[in-house]
C-alpha cells in the first residue's frame, strides 16, 4: 500500500475522529442489512468506501480479518466496550456490541485503504 506520509495510517487507525467514523459506518451496514451474510455485507462496503466490485481475494481478505477480530473480542483480548466509547457518536445501543467493534475494526482497515483516501 502505498501513503501520502509516514505518520498517516497512525493518524487514521487511531485518531478518535476516524474510530468514530469507523463505528458509524459499521453500525450503518449493521442496521440497513441485518439478515444478510458476512460477505454481502463486505461487498457493499467495498462498493461504498472504493466506487467499485471487490476484487478476487479481497472479501475473503477482509471477511479472514473479521473473523479474527470476533475471536479476539470475545477472548477479552481488546475491551470492546471501551473502544466503542471513542469520540461523542454512539452507535444504537440494540447493537450487539462485540459485533458492533469487530465490524468497526474491519471499516478502519476499509477507510485505512490508500485506494479511499487518494483518488487519480
Amino acid at each position: 500500500l502505498q501513503s501520502n506520509s509516514p505518520q498517516q495510517a497512525l493518524i487514521l487507525l487511531n485518531d478518535p475522529s476516524f474510530v468514530e467514523a469507523a463505528r458509524a459506518f459499521a453500525a450503518s451496514l449493521l442496521e440497513e442489512a441485518p439478515a444478510v451474510t458476512d460477505s454481502e455485507r463486505i461487498k457493499a462496503a467495498i462498493l461504498r468506501t472504493l466506487g467499485r466490485e471487490p476484487r478476487p481475494g479481497e472479501v475473503d481478505g477482509l471477511e479472514k480479518f473479521l473473523i479474527g477480530q470476533r475471536a479476539t473480542l470475545k477472548g477479552g483480548g481488546d475491551d470492546a466496550t471501551a473502544f466503542l466509547k471513542v469520540g461523542q457518536w454512539q452507535a444504537d445501543p440494540k447493537l450487539d456490541p462485540l459485533e458492533l467493534a469487530a465490524w468497526t475494526q474491519t471499516c478502519r482497515v476499509l477507510l485505512n485503504l490508500h485506494e479511499t483516501l487518494t483518488r487519480y
